[in-house]
């Protein structure tokens, strides 16, 4: 409810159940992107922290940038190694 003091906004009145639904919502996703980002995470867990189906929670990701599959010093010898393997 917004409470006017003339013809201005002066309070705004939210009915708390409510309003920690919604911020639980829209802060779930983005605290589980931030741990899977970290490292903190694994995708799966980060899937579940988020409430979201793993569809979404995949396409989220991607629209803040964040990678699903990163690479390491490895990665180089591996692909390599995959190479050779497929051309088999």
């Amino acid at each position: 409810m917004l409470v006017l003091k003339g013809d201005e906004p002066n309070a705004l009145i939210v009915h708390l159940d409510k309003f920690l639904f919604d911020a639980e919502q829209s802060v779930r996703p983005a605290l589980a992107a931030s741990l899977f980002k970290d490292g903190t995470l694994s995708l799966g867990g980060a899937v579940r922290l988020s409430g979201m189906p793993m569809s979404s929670f995949l396409q989220f990701l991607g629209e803040l940038g964040i990678e699903i599959v990163g690479s390491d010093e490895t990665t180089d010898r591996e692909q390599t190694d995959i190479s050779a393997w497929l051309a088999s």
